[in-house]
Parts: structure tokens; C-alpha cells; sequence
């Protein structure tokens, strides 16, 4: 790894840079969500950037990289983690670099405490469930679901396997008694849903999935959360009640009744999250959708555009829209 890399990583963490890009020799950061290309990098040439770039690789990543023209890995650089993708472009190799937060926020600094509670009760009773972190890229919802299993870790003894691409965040939960078998894509499994098939015979209390992406994830999760199993995962949606609508987008028009009365009976709670401006930084404000037998029925009828009013007279049921998390956030700032 070239001192060069190291150094433009120790420069980024400390002006609070979220990711780093590479192309063609020129080098981008995004800072409070705003892209900015370095003034040192334009004198980087592009063959200096592929040099850089390749030394991030050991041979197996080498090899997915050429037989799959992308590769997603972990690298530390000191304290300070980070996801790494890697893939082909018109002029070589390119890399896109997301640097994680050294600590990520507890379900107090998230206003998650009471979706928490619901979940810790869940699993306590082993009732287990589906929740769905959902957003854009780049929106926290790694951090998110990172927070969640931490203040689930740290409350007693339990298990947890999550199923990750790649291992992101370091757990450190306050009780030593829990157990946290962590597992990455390409290295301890090899597709997600087959994943989560394994893991059932690990009997977790719960189960952290780091994406679901297809329709064969889902309905692994959807029965692993059937089983018992607390399943908490992502999702690529902008709203929660969009997080509902892609679940049974994934599927063909004559499957989607069956997969919405599935989804009715085991969804616990959709947690749609946003970035938004607060002062030196950037604040995540939630729409939260929890399943109450309304809830329930509005997703087993399809009638998901019913589910916006839902969430707006949810309150009581620690439902919130975004416009209220905006202004409970600033409030607590």
C-alpha cells in the first residue's frame, strides 16, 4: 500500500471526508455531502492513480476484479475503517471509497431508543420479525443498523451472525457474554440468501443482513424472520412505505398477494432514513413504520398508499414522519 494512499486517507478522516473517489488519475472527496476534486491530484497522472489503486489488492480480489469487472473489500488505515470498491472504466481501473465513522452513534444520539425497546422485547419473546433500514446511497443506513445490533449486544447475553459485503463496522457490546459470529461475502459465504440459510442452523437470536438485493435474499430473510429470528437488514427505498412496494417488487404480479401476507404477519418495524444539513455536520432524520394490526392489514390488502396517513397518526406507536424527526433533531442539537 502506497504511502501516498495512507496519507490522503489520514488528510480525509480528519476533515470529516464521507468518501474518496479515484479516476483517471484525479481524486474527488465528498465532505458534508458535497463532491470537490483535489488540487494536488492533477498532478497524479493516470497511471499513478492505477498504481495506487492496484496496490489496494491481493490476488484473490485481483481475481474477482478480472473475471467480474468490480471487487468490494474492507481495508483499516490506523483506527480508521473502510469499504472499498474497486471496478473497471473506460480508462482502467477506477476506486470508490466510503470512509466509516471510527464510532457510530447509539440508538439515544439516533432517537431509536423506543424502536430499540421493540426490538429487544422481539427477541426476548422469541417472536422474531423483519426490520428494514432503508434509503439512498450513502444515506447511513450501515450505521444505522450497526447502532441497533450494538444496543442489542450490550443489553444480556445473546447471539448475533450478521452477513455483511464487506465486514464494515467493529462491534463492542457491554456485555462480554455476547456472541457475534461475523461473516463476509466472497470469504465466509459466497450469495446472500444461501447465507441466511446457514445461519439458521447457527440459531442466532438475530441476524444482520447487509443488503437485500434480490428475490431470493428476500424470501430467505422473510423466512428466517418466520422462524423466530430477529432479521434486521437494508434496502434501497427512499420512504418506508416504499420500503413495502420494493419488497413485493421483487416479485412476479401473481406472487405478490402471497408475499404481502407473508411480509403482513412478520414486519416489525421499517426505519426510512435521510441526511440532512445540521450545523458543521450532517443529522439523520427517519420515517418510521412499526406494524400494528392497522399497518398489518393495509400491507396484506396492498393498499400500501394508505400507508403515508398510517404513519402520520401513528404517533402513538412510535410511528413519525419525516417533517416531525427533522424537528425532533434539531430540537436535541
Amino acid at each position: 500500500m502506497q504511502e501516498s494512499f495512507i496519507e490522503l486517507i489520514r488528510s480525509s478522516a480528519k476533515l470529516g471526508a464521507s468518501d474518496i473517489h479515484i479516476v483517471n488519475g484525479k481524486i474527488y472527496r465528498r465532505i458534508q455531502g458535497k463532491l470537490t476534486a483535489l488540487p494536488q491530484s492533477a498532478g497524479i497522472s493516470s497511471s499513478g492513480g492505477q498504481e495506487m489503486i492496484t496496490d489496494l489488492l491481493d490476488v484473490d480480489e485481483v481475481k474477482t476484479l478480472q473475471s467480474q469487472g468490480a471487487v468490494d473489500f474492507a481495508l483499516t488505515i490506523d483506527d480508521t475503517r473502510l469499504r472499498v470498491n474497486v471496478y473497471k472504466e473506460d480508462n482502467g481501473l477506477a476506486a470508490a471509497i466510503r470512509i466509516l465513522p471510527n464510532q457510530f452513534p447509539s440508538t439515544a444520539e439516533l432517537h431509536l431508543e423506543r424502536i430499540a425497546r421493540r426490538l429487544s422485547k422481539s427477541i426476548e419473546e422469541k417472536t422474531g420479525g423483519l426490520v428494514l433500514v432503508t434509503g439512498t446511497t450513502g444515506s447511513g443506513k450501515s450505521t444505522t443498523l450497526a447502532s441497533l445490533m450494538d444496543c442489542l449486544l450490550g443489553q444480556q447475553p445473546r447471539h448475533a451472525v450478521t452477513l455483511e459485503d464487506p465486514i464494515e463496522y467493529t462491534f463492542r457490546p457491554g456485555n462480554e457474554d455476547s456472541l457475534i459470529s461475523r461473516r463476509e461475502l466472497g470469504r465466509d459465504f459466497f450469495d446472500f440468501s444461501e447465507g441466511i440459510r446457514q445461519s439458521l442452523r447457527e440459531m442466532p437470536d438475530t441476524l444482520l443482513v447487509g443488503e437485500i438485493r434480490d428475490e431470493g435474499t428476500m424470501t430467505a430473510a422473510l423466512r428466517a424472520a418466520e422462524s423466530g429470528i430477529l432479521v434486521m437488514a437494508s434496502l434501497h427505498t427512499g420512504t418506508a412505505p416504499g420500503a413495502v412496494e420494493r419488497v413485493a417488487g421483487f416479485y412476479s404480479p401473481e406472487r405478490q398477494p402471497i408475499i404481502l401476507q407473508q411480509l403482513s404477519q412478520v414486519l416489525s418495524v421499517v426505519i426510512a432514513q435521510r441526511l440532512v444539513p445540521a450545523d458543521d455536520s450532517r443529522r439523520a432524520i427517519h420515517e418510521i413504520l412499526t406494524a400494528t394490526p392497522a399497518v398489518r392489514n393495509i400491507i396484506r390488502t396492498g393498499s400500501t398508499a394508505q400507508l403515508a396517513s398510517a404513519i402520520v397518526a401513528g404517533g402513538n406507536d412510535d410511528m413519525i414522519t419525516f417533517e416531525k424527526s427533522a424537528g425532533q433533531s434539531l430540537r436535541k442539537v
